[in-house]
């Protein structure tokens, strides 16, 4: 799935994203107009979906908003998988898609958010990057 940048700042995300802890002063290491690939995808409560994307090779990949892009190629990966979560509080993740450690291992999930190099270093190796 490829997509295409069309805001980097928080100011046109809708009330959900608001909810879940975004402001629209919220600014993200993207650039407007530039397609990326989408690597993962999660649901947050109350509703709001993030993709999983690397601004630059060699960078971590961040979560964003979906509201910031448009779909430039909507193809899924045939080799991803989905996981259903126990619906938690605000900002709780909910539901994954994507490459298969992404979605079965939480530890891995949360390493690539909080900048772990062993994590990262499985997310290059499985995204070529």
């Amino acid at each position: 799935m490829k997509i295409v940048c069309r805001y980097v700042t928080g100011e046109y995300l809708e009330d959900g994203y608001l909810l879940a802890g975004y402001t629209p002063r919220s600014k993200f290491a993207l650039r407007q107009g530039v397609e990326y690939v989408v690597n993962g995808m999660c649901m947050m409560y109350p509703g709001v979906l993030l993709y999983l994307v690397q601004p630059l090779a060699g960078q971590f990949p961040s979560w964003c908003p979906a509201s910031l892009f448009e779909i430039a190629d909507p193809q899924l990966p045939q080799d991803w998988c989905f996981s259903f979560r126990k619906i938690g509080n605000v900002g709780s993740v909910h539901a994954v898609w994507g490459y298969e450690r992404l979605v079965c291992d939480e530890e891995h999930f949360d390493g690539l958010s909080e900048g772990n190099s062993v994590d990262f270093q499985y997310f290059s190796k499985i995204t070529n990057s």
